[in-house]
């Protein structure tokens, strides 16, 4: 069982990035990868490679969009939120 201890962050020093293509998506590569192997306890869907082979298979079909948003204190990555919408389109069926 992981302890996770709270810390305390300056909102000032906090930045808030979005990667909404798949060139940002594979820009965060690395600092995604750290997160992974600093996080106790992360499971497989909040992987890189799991979120990065759900985007293929998802964009073949259409319809997805991804958004990420990555939080950095200092220059440095502390979180990654990976994001995908769903966009449907409804068909009214007249009677």
């Amino acid at each position: 069982m992981s302890v996770m201890h709270a810390q305390t962050h300056d909102p000032a020093q906090l930045v808030v990035e979005t990667a909404s293509t798949r060139a940002q998506f594979n820009g965060l590569e690395a600092d995604w990868r750290a997160l992974e192997d600093a996080s106790c306890g992360a499971v497989l869907f909040q992987s890189f490679d799991w979120c990065r082979n759900f985007l293929e298979h998802a964009r073949e079909f259409g319809g997805v969009e991804m958004r990420v948003f990555a939080v950095r204190e200092k220059g440095c990555a502390t979180a990654i939120l990976p994001l995908f919408i769903l966009i449907r389109q409804l068909t009214l069926l007249n009677s």
